[in-house]
């Protein structure tokens, strides 16, 4: 990994962090937070999305990773149900993928409560060239 592609990334881990909340939907209870986290691995990239838990339930979260570079795109995607009460935090899901300079992502963790989004966050990391 080259030191461009590291100042890149954490650009992106800040933007996760900051760019998450809520967005309720009428009559759901927002039982949880999502949050974001990507940092740099040896070999490449890893993201992991949490749920920290504000009410006592079941929420389901889905994780989606878009990777695009030199070769092409590639969508990865990771869903769990959880059980939730005030405080805890749960690691839904980690998706490690390959990376180089030019490597662009969008990362994406939605929060539901059956068919009912009550939270989502989102960040872009682009890599500086």
């Amino acid at each position: 990994m080259t030191p461009r592609l590291a100042r890149g990334v954490a650009g992106g881990a800040v933007a996760a962090a900051m760019s998450a909340m809520p967005a309720c939907a009428n009559d759901v209870p927002t039982l949880a937070l999502p949050a974001l986290e990507v940092a740099e691995t040896s070999d490449g990239l890893r993201v992991s999305g949490t749920v920290v838990g504000l009410a006592s339930g079941t929420v389901d979260a889905d994780l989606t990773v878009t990777r695009r570079d030199a070769s092409g795109t590639a969508v990865s995607r990771q869903a769990q149900s959880v059980d939730v009460t005030r405080g805890s935090r749960h690691v839904v899901a980690t998706i490690v993928l390959s990376a180089s300079e030019g490597t662009d992502l969008d990362v994406k963790l939605v929060l539901s409560a059956g068919e009912h989004v009550f939270a989502r966050t989102e960040t872009h990391v682009t890599p500086i060239p």
